[in-house]
């Protein structure tokens, strides 16, 4: 169909016609600044998903008067009022490298997280400036923690993610591979992180540890998680002979206290079981048979009135 006809329809009544031109590649740029101001939602969001799909050339020495039809719609879209139509664009651009910049910059300052958090986890056109600008104004919001998953994160921008204290965005860049993240930020964190199980595995995970840190992390760390430390990349023969050494002894207290907690519950249920008359010789003589030697011992002190003097 001729692209003048195509233009002429993107007037028409029914938004069914309409809504087949903002969808069609051939319709003309011109077409795009009607359909931009179309009354129907979907029509304006078909048209978004279309205009960032051509990837036209914003290279302002070629096609200047295309380019800026383009330009406009996309300015257009971005400003709209319905969060759908936003939404739409902020995923067909967010991997480009040739979309307006400032087009990138009007979603990434979106009124709705959703939206914004797109662009901002993902669009190559935000500069470190334009992201610690949203970083000093997103406070404990999504967007840092969509920031936090982008590639390649800077160490200012990691610093500022850890600076905020925000917990999920801070294991979301813990988690991130790519992020460069400073040794004095992770010591930092570490500091702070014996009750914050969420950043536990991915402190063990960060290459850049220092061995004071992993030596920390190793007083505190679950018991799955030790091991990984002990294999720990900058850990010399001697620091990972002093870690070996606080993990055997994790691993002894934490067994001990296993043996601590079961002796209570035997305790408990010996003393259960004398309070409610129920304790007599058989119920013993079966703890003795299944080798229960704490609640025998503490159920004959019971039944003799007499404390328990031996462990």
């Amino acid at each position: 169909m001729a692209p003048e006809i195509l233009y002429f329809l993107a007037e028409d009544e029914a938004p069914a016609v309409r809504l087949a031109v903002a969808g069609n590649e051939s319709a003309p740029t011109q077409s795009g600044l009607l359909l931009a101001e179309d009354p129907d939602d979907e029509v304006r969001r078909t048209l978004a998903e279309k205009v960032a799909r051509l990837k036209p050339d914003f290279d302002p020495l070629s096609r200047r008067r295309v380019e800026a039809h383009v330009v406009e719609t996309l300015e257009r879209l971005a400003r709209d009022q319905a969060s759908l139509v936003r939404r739409a664009l902020a995923r067909a651009l967010k991997d480009l490298t040739n979309a307006p910049p400032q087009v990138i910059r009007q979603l990434a300052e979106d009124v709705e997280d959703e939206t914004a958090c797109i662009v901002l986890a993902a669009s190559p056109l935000l500069s470190d400036h334009d992201l610690l600008s949203i970083i000093e104004r997103a406070g404990r919001g999504q967007r840092l923690t969509a920031i936090s998953r982008r590639q390649g994160i800077s160490e200012d921008l990691s610093d500022a993610i850890v600076t905020s204290d925000n917990r999920a965005a801070i294991a979301t860049l813990l988690a991130n591979p790519s992020a460069r993240v400073r040794e004095e930020a992770l010591d930092e964190l570490v500091s702070r992180a014996a009750d914050v199980v969420e950043w536990h595995a991915p402190l063990v995970g960060r290459p850049e540890l220092s061995r004071q840190s992993i030596e920390t992390l190793a007083g505190f760390v679950a018991r799955s998680l030790l091991k990984r430390l002990e294999r720990h990349p900058s850990l010399d023969g001697e620091s990972a002979q002093k870690v070996a050494e606080v993990v055997r002894y994790r691993l002894e207290a934490d067994a001990e206290g296993d043996e601590e907690t079961q002796t209570s519950r035997e305790v408990c249920e010996a003393r259960s079981l004398f309070d409610s008359g129920q304790l007599d010789a058989e119920i013993l003589s079966d703890a003795l048979v299944n080798g229960r030697r704490d609640f025998v011992i503490e159920g004959l002190s019971l039944l003799a009135s007499k404390p328990r003097l031996f462990v």
